[in-house]
């Protein structure tokens, strides 16, 4: 979590720091391709990270083995070894959820940049969807749709579930206040694949 945090400081620090002068000297639409340029770190190691964060859980396992007790039938054959640990899922949950908040943080942070550099004009659905189409952001959903298996396998919203959720909003904002572009992003409407529903 770490070192997606840094990476994300990283990009927006780098973001803040070269704005301006870009817009100077080539006009406000380069912004645009200065955060498209800058993404591109995040599209790569981004990606990387949470690719190797779900390895080092097991996540896929975890999942399938989920599947398997909610399921238990032919078609889902048990999984070898001791069932998972509760207390160890419960604490997968918590640490999901603020890795998608961290990475939805960060593409609000990045899709206002967006807005700023094109204003007066909207940003418009195209250029939204193709940032959030990258590998960064599927791979966010990919460890999303890991945390809604997992929820709905285990039925366990009562328990370990409510407490991730509430346990999530105690971590401090990625970026302060007074470095966000002056225009926000309309926040992403609620998918199948987008932000878990708060139960």
């Amino acid at each position: 979590m770490t070192a997606l945090t840094d990476l994300f400081r990283d990009v927006g620090g780098a973001l803040d720091a070269n704005r301006a002068v870009v817009a100077d000297a080539y006009g406000p639409a380069a912004g645009l391709d200065l955060a498209r340029a800058l993404h591109e770190e995040v599209d790569d190691h981004g990606a990387r990270i949470l690719k190797r964060y779900c390895e080092h859980r097991r996540l896929d396992a975890l999942v399938a083995a989920a599947v398997a007790a909610a399921s238990p039938d032919k078609n889902h054959p048990a999984t070898p070894g001791p069932p998972a640990d509760p207390r160890a899922v419960e604490e997968y949950l918590e640490e999901v959820l603020v890795l998608y908040q961290r990475c939805e943080e960060y593409n609000q942070y990045l899709l206002a940049a967006m807005a700023d550099a094109v204003a007066p004009d909207p940003l418009g659905p195209t250029r939204e969807h193709a940032f959030r189409s990258g590998d960064f952001n599927v791979t966010v959903r990919e460890l999303v749709s890991h945390y809604i298996n997992l929820v709905c396998c285990r039925g366990v919203w009562g328990t370990m579930g409510r407490a991730a959720w509430s346990n999530r909003r105690r971590h401090p904002p990625l970026f302060r206040r007074n470095s966000m572009p002056s225009k926000t992003c309309a926040p992403r409407s609620t998918s199948t694949t987008g932000r878990p529903a708060r139960p």
